[in-house]
């Protein structure tokens, strides 16, 4: 497996685990501004957690290609990713090159 592919995987997973978090809280009327999403960057032993509303986290899940990531995480991204927004609570990083077509061939 390459290092792309690894990416992809990992991105792929934790996109999976907070899919799974939003429809949780959609199913249970959670009343909370904010949803405790798991960081989904590069590295597989982050366990950070990233505090961002349903809207935003929508509005990012919207490109196939970007994942929410905690704020200095970027580096574990490499040459695989560009920061494309950058918050005081959270970035958004987008998939490219390899790493890119790796996630769709994943997540297809």
């Amino acid at each position: 497996m390459t290092t792309a592919e690894r990416l992809a995987r990992n991105n792929a997973l934790f996109r999976e685990a907070n899919e799974k978090i939003r429809a949780k809280a959609e199913a249970h009327a959670v009343g909370m501004d904010k949803l405790p999403f798991l960081c989904e960057c590069a590295r597989e032993d982050c366990h950070e957690l990233v505090r961002v509303s349903r809207d935003d986290y929508a509005a990012i899940r919207a490109e196939r290609s970007r994942f929410l990531i905690a704020p200095n995480h970027e580096s574990a991204e490499g040459a695989h990713a560009s920061v494309v927004q950058r918050t005081g609570s959270y970035a958004v990083v987008e998939k490219l090159g390899a790493a890119r077509e790796a996630l769709e061939r994943e997540c297809s």
